[in-house]
């Protein structure tokens, strides 16, 4: 059964360790939590986190390495990833994202079809940004 690869990506206005950023750093290990645990999201599966060394898409990566922010995750499907992101502490940042990120013309996140037993790397989610 084919699941979904998703990477999502941004800029922060400013650097790690800005009061202006802090509120999207002290919100980070809150939403990876929540993504990793079944008994709250139960149609997550396999690995949620980093696989590979973590890319920057060529249009990020000018000078703009010490502010990036990105991540790559397994999903069941495309109904997944939405309840993730829309519900709980995930939405609550999603609704700040102006605050802490730089706006861009660009898209910031992909999704697209893996195999069961495929884990996507960074180098593949940045060539599909």
């Amino acid at each position: 059964m084919a699941r979904l690869g998703f990477m999502t990506y941004g800029i922060l206005k400013a650097g790690f360790g800005d009061p202006s950023v802090q509120g999207f750093v002290d919100r980070i290990a809150n939403i990876f939590d929540v993504a990793k645990e079944p008994e709250d999201l139960s149609i997550v599966r396999g690995q949620v986190g980093l696989t590979g060394a973590p890319g920057f898409p060529p249009r990020f990566s000018d000078g703009f390495e010490k502010r990036t922010v990105g991540r790559l995750s397994i999903w069941e499907d495309i109904d997944a990833v939405s309840i993730f992101a829309l519900q709980g502490v995930h939405s609550e940042a999603l609704h700040k994202r102006p605050e802490w990120f730089e706006p861009s013309e660009h898209p910031d996140h992909v999704g697209w079809r893996i195999d069961e037993d495929h884990i996507p790397t960074w180098a593949e989610a940045c060539e599909r940004l």
